[in-house]
């Protein structure tokens, strides 16, 4: 990003060459000029620890990833226009030290276990005490699905604007595509229309309809393939997730498939799988 400013200031320089090409891929601090909406993943890297090198590994968020590569990859990378798509970076809180710099109102997605689901909430609300404005997007296993459990959480946790529930990929899409790149007063009130979430519209929390599992998965790039994780190359990694179906036809109660219990079972292309192992 800061080779980029240089460039815009050539007077030789032509404008169709330099634009919307050097926008940071992380979480830093956004081009001057780039007028778009930040949308910024925060992950915490389960059993991330300072005194165990193994725990200070790289764990890539394969859902985070999901997300993200969804989004850009979203009707030929329109979403691109109105959000400034950062891709994830290993440690959450220097992402989160860099934008409190210059707070600007952005999108932050958190993907949340067990694990993480404190220091999610921790970051949650340090971003909107430094911007009330920015939005809040929680999913994952560890956030209520049951409506008396969501209205509990959105109670106890008021840094929340919308708990997804389900799939994510699509339901994160349309959020961003509602939002249509303007963080003003009342945004959240055009999530309404959004399957799959709960979304806190002022002093009211409006739990929209469940969404239906998506047929192709397919549909949706894979983050490994399209560079959501280059980034991340120059890290020491511990492991990574390859998801090759979602669904489990048994109901199991010590067991959860991102809620997709019971339900068929979808496969991911058998190349696509071969070709993430190879990457």
């Amino acid at each position: 990003a800061a080779e980029a400013v240089p460039a815009l200031e050539d007077p030789d320089a032509d404008p169709q060459d330099v634009a919307g090409h050097t926008q940071p891929s992380g979480g830093g601090d956004a081009r001057v000029d780039d007028d778009r909406v930040p949308v910024i993943p925060l992950y915490r890297w389960g059993g991330m620890s300072a005194d165990d090198r193994y725990g200070e590994m790289v764990e890539p968020s394969l859902s985070v990833g999901m997300l993200m590569a969804a989004a850009r990859g979203h009707d030929g990378g329109r979403l691109e226009q109105r959000y400034d798509l950062r891709r994830l970076q290993p440690d959450a809180g220097e992402v989160l030290e860099q934008w409190a710099r210059d707070p600007r109102p952005a999108v932050f997605v958190f993907s949340d276990y067990m694990w993480n689901i404190d220091a999610h909430l921790e970051l949650s609300a340090r971003v909107k005490q430094l911007s009330p404005s920015s939005v809040c997007l929680h999913g994952g296993p560890s956030v209520p699905k049951h409506e008396v459990d969501a209205v509990e959480f959105f109670a106890e946790n008021p840094s929340v604007d919308v708990a997804a529930r389900g799939e994510g990929e699509v339901t994160f899409v349309e959020i961003l595509d509602a939002l249509d790149g303007r963080l003003d007063d009342g945004c959240t009130s055009r999530l309404r229309d959004v399957e799959g979430i709960t979304v806190r519209i002022g002093d009211e929390l409006v739990r929209t309809p469940d969404r239906e599992r998506m047929s192709d998965l397919d549909a949706v790039p894979s983050p490994f393939l399209t560079g959501e994780f280059d980034d991340l190359l120059s890290e020491p990694w511990r492991c990574a997730s390859i998801e090759t179906n979602r669904g489990c036809p048994y109901g199991c109660t010590f067991f959860d498939w991102g809620t997709s219990t019971p339900s068929r079972i979808r496969k991911f292309d058998m190349e696509r799988v071969k070709a993430e192992l190879d990457w």
